[in-house]
């Protein structure tokens, strides 16, 4: 599970924000929440909300870059720090993410520039979220600190860090060595999946290798069909190819008639890239290890389908559960608070200086008032994040062609 993760220096976000899934005290639909080590409750699931440029995509952006960075699929000079400023373009820009693996509670911080890593470090953390033990602690191309490498271990990592491997991580180098650094690294590569993300490193979920793992997901989803309202029938694998999926629909005359999926709306494509996952994340097999990191979630849906997966999403929950859904939209329908606690909702901002900001709707205290409307109050601009539509005015446009 995802805990909590902190950036600075990073896109639009020149100063340092962090996105908590630790729930507050609030007992607002407290079924949905998952314990964990010390009774503590986290939040299935995290919305980001705001304009276009506003900072949501940036932000979910870092948490792809951070992985595809951990997993080797990038490197430090792929970084991308706050560029509107030319102290900001010379400093460093800065990570840190707290996660369950494995029943286990982590933090990794890493500091890098545009040409090597700064400072990396692993540590395991209490009940209480404070640092217990530390894995290991990297400053440039030094290990400064370890409670748990051996001596072998040390002086590998020692020796690798030697040979000019100052934009490489340590992490993953460790995963042999150390238990610590395996969970870590296992927990960003198999449990953590980002979707829509320019860092996402081209990965989409192959929906034809699950269901050949797994055939009544294929049910499951023409369950869901009925949702869609489109004339699809059911969808069911290509008799003549096995590797392709086809929607059936019936004619006036009531006979089949199989459409390939290039023929369907860009809607039911998009429904079947981030329904499967969806589906398999509550399964009780995959669950234990499954955080969804999806941008512009209601892309090409309808505003109630996408609040239904939503709520589907909740429903199946158990608390015991470790799965978790993050996602970023510009639906105000999910903008709700019948349906999700404040500290679900996140708005994002972007400042006069291109400069974005991030807060949950949890601190604003009035908005612990029954009666008031999230919707209502966005729209109004007292949550921020609403587009600045004052120099767009078309009634003072010119209104003849020639000037």
């Amino acid at each position: 599970m995802l805990l909590f993760i902190g950036i600075e220096n990073w896109m639009s976000y020149r100063e340092p924000y962090g996105f908590s899934m630790m729930a507050t005290p609030s007992e607002t639909y407290s079924s949905h929440l998952s314990l964990i080590t010390g009774e503590r409750r986290v939040l299935p699931m995290g919305i980001l909300f705001g304009g276009n440029a506003s900072g949501k995509s940036n932000f979910l952006d870092a948490i792809a870059y951070l992985r595809g960075l951990v997993l080797g699929h990038f490197s430090p000079e792929d970084s991308l720090p706050f560029l509107l400023d030319k102290e900001k373009r010379q400093a460093a820009t800065n990570f840190q993410i707290d996660f369950l693996c494995r029943e286990k509670l982590m933090r990794y911080q890493l500091s890098i520039n545009r040409e090597r890593v700064l400072h990396e470090a692993l540590y395991e953390l209490d009940q209480d979220l404070n640092v217990e033990a530390m894995v290991f602690h990297r400053l440039e191309d030094e290990i400064v600190g370890s409670d748990s490498l051996s001596a072998e271990a040390l002086t590998t990592a020692t020796e690798y860090l030697d040979c000019d491997n100052s934009d490489h991580l340590l992490l993953r180098q460790l995963i042999v060595d150390s238990a610590q650094a395996e969970c870590a690294y296992t927990w960003f590569n198999e449990c953590l999946s980002v979707q829509n993300s320019r860092f996402s490193n081209d990965e989409r979920f192959d929906l034809m290798d699950s269901l050949s793992e797994k055939p009544q997901l294929l049910d499951l989803i023409n369950k869901l069909l009925p949702l869609l309202d489109n004339g699809i029938d059911h969808f069911e694998i290509d008799p003549q190819n096995k590797k392709q999926l086809v929607a059936i629909h019936h004619d006036s005359n009531g006979d089949e008639l199989r459409f390939p999926l290039r023929q369907e709306a860009s809607g039911v494509r998009n429904l079947l890239e981030i329904l499967p996952p969806l589906i398999l994340s509550l399964d009780d097999e995959v669950s234990e290890a499954h955080i969804m990191v999806i941008d512009e979630w209601d892309r090409n849906l309808h505003s109630l389908l996408s609040l239904e997966l939503l709520n589907f999403f909740l429903e199946q929950r158990r608390p015991e559960a470790r799965t978790q859904l993050i996602v970023s939209s510009h639906d105000l329908n999910l903008l709700n608070r019948e349906m999700f606690r404040s500290d679900e909702l996140w708005i994002t901002e972007r400042l006069s200086d291109g400069s974005s900001t991030l807060l949950p709707l949890s601190d604003f205290g009035a908005l612990e008032e029954e009666d008031l409307d999230y919707r209502q109050l966005y729209l109004e601009g007292r949550l921020g994040g609403v587009p600045n539509l004052n120099a767009f005015i078309l009634s003072d446009w010119p209104q003849d062609s020639e000037e």
